[in-house]
């Protein structure tokens, strides 16, 4: 048989349940921390992706009827060549 001393938590004077509240407050609070940096970090990917398709839709000169960098390039090469020949 297991003695008093063996069965019980050390003696501070502290009572057990607040013991356990203040436990979990801290552990809350790491909670929310990690919480609040994957949320930062899940913002920061989405902003990544969002500028990523922007440029690759830019650059193959789709939507919002604007002509990209790439697209005037690609349809002054055959002038240029022309040009290039008559020199």
């Amino acid at each position: 048989m297991l003695s008093n001393e063996e069965c019980s938590a050390p003696l501070t004077g502290i009572p057990p349940h607040i013991i356990y509240l203040v436990q979990n407050e801290t552990v809350l609070k790491k909670v929310t921390d990690l919480e609040e940096k994957q949320q930062s970090n899940v913002d920061l990917i989405v902003e990544r992706i969002i500028t990523q398709v922007r440029a690759e839709l830019d650059e193959r000169s789709i939507g919002g009827g604007e002509v990209s960098m790439s697209r005037i390039l690609t349809l002054l090469a055959p002038i240029r060549e022309e040009l290039g020949r008559l020199n």
